[in-house]
Formats: C-alpha cells, structure tokens, sequence
C-alpha cells in the first residue's frame, strides 16, 4: 500500500508533526481520515512524538466504540501514514464554536463529559493514558455521539499503573495539562503521570463547555502554566453563569493535584452524573446529530480553506537526500520498524 492508492480531498488538520487529510481509496472508493506523520520530524523531537503508541492504540482499541477504526498504517522513506475511520460530525471544539457564547447547557455537557469518561476508560483499560484530550480531539460520529482522538501524546503505562515521563518539554495542550505532567519539566525532565491526568484534563473540558473557556486560561502560556500549578487558588467559577453546585463540586474535585484528584469509580458515582446510565449513553439520542450531506462532507469542522494538490504535503515533506537514496532501512528508518499494519482489504 502507498499514498498514490488514495486521492485527496480536502486537508482537515495540520499538527507539530503532520496532517491529518480526507482521502478516497482508489480501491473501493471508501472515504478516510489519513494522517500523514514526517519521520524527521519525528526523530528530531522523540520525547513528545508517540507514533508507534498512536498506532498501538488503535489496533489495541478496534473493540473499543468511542475510539476510530483503524484501517492501515504504512510507510515510505519520508513518512508515515495511518489511514483511520472518518468520523464526518465534527470535533466538540468545532461544535462548541457554534454555540452561543461557545457554551452548551448543562444536560449537554453531562452527556459529553459521560462519554468521553467512558472514552478514557477504554483507552486507560488497554494500558495507556491519552495526555492531550481536549476538545478539539473530541470528535462528534454522524450520530452526535463521541469518539476519542489524536493518540499521538499517549504513553504506556506499567504494571503499577503509572508513566515514568522522561521529559524536560511538557506534552499535552497547555489549557488542559495536569500540573504534575508540568512538574516533570521542573524536577529535570522526570516524573510520574497516571490516568488520573486525563481527569484533570476531563474537569479543564468540563469547564469551558459550561463557561466557554478553559479554567486556566491567560493571554501567555507562562501565566497559564502558573495557574495550574497554583490550581487551587486560581480556580474560580463566574457566579454570572448559572451552573448547578453538583457540576462546581465535581470540577473542583478534578482540577486539584493529582493526590486530590477523583478516581473513575468516584467519578462515576458523583452526584453529577446521577442520572446517567452508563450501561446505554451511547445508543441514547445525543444533545446535537450533526448534518452530514456527502461521506466526505466536512462542513462540520472548523476548517480553513487551506487545502493542497498532493495531499497538502508542503508541511509534511521532508528531504530525500537527508533520509538517503534507496536506503529503506538506513539508520534513520530502524525507529519505524514495525509500525506497518494491512488488516483490511483497501488494496
């Protein structure tokens, strides 16, 4: 398989390490999300690229409801590519962007915030914590029911339970990061993180649906990160929104320090959540059902119009002299052994 199966669509996304376009397979016509991850990039900053944890998670979790199929993963001398399930409803940041004031009420964000509890769950079970869920790596199916995404930050975690993070670069979306994912970075690049992360980032989500930006936020992300670590001083609800005691509770319970922090049985079982069924959320009719007019249809993201020929690859190109002339498996490439994955018949 190689990138010249598929014609491009429309790029949907651009990150740090490449591109995330819609494609059609020339096979059997299907429609996919097909992220394009360049290998010097990769190996110029490995301590925040996950890429073979991104591909594991997605193998790993093809039982997993809330999180996208995965059809391929494949490479060639400059890239990587992981061809994935196109999930056309949007993302929550997207959705969010359309709301009055970017906020939704209250049984809204109950219903997302249970799913994607659900979500991390799934992905905790199969051994890794995501590190950078926020909501634009929320995404909404044709349904309006969620999908996790983006595991290009996940990490393994040991048989204890936790990450031992080797990093002096914090990894994650400064909004949402946990503040001991931050005291990595001030105890000389190590530390411990565990699922409990993806709590705090799951309280930081919570609250920009209900107040329309993340409970952190300044205008630097110095300051921002300062905040966090002084989370419970910083902490503060406007008293002009209406938001119920049992939704602060909660919040104030998820963005504290980790030792603070809810664990998922007691998430589960807050008051918050007390009309959920966790049982049958996911075939419940969801607070918004996206318009999906085309399997390609993408009207449903925030996207500019900032689409290329050729897969949009100016971003995602690297150097074929760097990597060198028909050496597939020179030195550079030795990282990437492994990472190919053909399950499926697109070919």
């Amino acid at each position: 398989m190689c990138r010249s199966d598929f014609d491009f669509v429309r790029t949907l996304a651009r990150g740090q390490f490449g591109i995330v376009d819609i494609v059609r397979s020339k096979h059997n016509k299907g429609v996919y999300a097909m992220k394009t991850l360049n290998k010097q990039a990769l190996l110029s900053q490995r301590e925040q690229a996950a890429f073979l944890e991104e591909r594991d998670v997605l193998v790993l979790g093809k039982d997993s409801p809330w999180i996208p199929d995965l059809y391929a993963s494949f490479q060639d001398k400059e890239n990587l590519y992981i061809v994935m399930e196109f999930v056309a409803g949007g993302d929550l940041f997207s959705m969010l962007d359309r709301c009055e004031n970017a906020v939704v009420d209250e049984e809204a964000a109950r219903f997302y915030a249970a799913e994607l509890v659900l979500a991390l769950e799934d992905l905790h079970t199969i051994g890794y914590i995501h590190r950078d869920c926020k909501p634009q790596n929320t995404l909404l199916d044709a349904s309006g029911h969620v999908k996790l995404a983006d595991f290009g930050s996940c990490a393994r975690i040991d048989a204890g339970g936790v990450h031992e993070a080797k990093t002096s670069v914090p990894v994650g979306t400064c909004d949402y990061i946990a503040p001991e994912t931050l005291r990595a970075r001030e105890t000389g690049g190590s530390g411990t993180v565990s699922p409990s992360s993806d709590w705090w980032s799951l309280g930081a989500v919570l609250y920009e649906m209900l107040y329309g930006d993340p409970p952190f936020y300044s205008d630097s992300v110095p300051e921002t990160y300062a905040k966090i670590m002084a989370c419970e001083r910083h902490l503060a609800f406007d008293d002009s929104v209406t938001v119920s005691d049992a939704a602060k509770d909660l919040m104030r319970k998820l963005l504290v320090p980790q030792e603070m922090r809810l664990g998922l049985a007691e998430i589960k079982t807050h008051p918050f959540f007390a009309t959920v069924d966790w049982r049958t959320i996911r075939s419940q009719e969801a607070p918004f059902v996206p318009r999906i007019s085309s399997p390609d249809d993408t009207s449903n993201f925030s996207v500019g119009d900032e689409a290329e020929d050729d897969f949009g690859m100016a971003t995602a190109r690297a150097s074929s002299s760097r990597l060198g002339h028909g050496r597939e498996y020179a030195g550079e490439q030795l990282p990437f052994i492994g990472f190919t994955y053909l399950p499926s018949a697109l070919v």
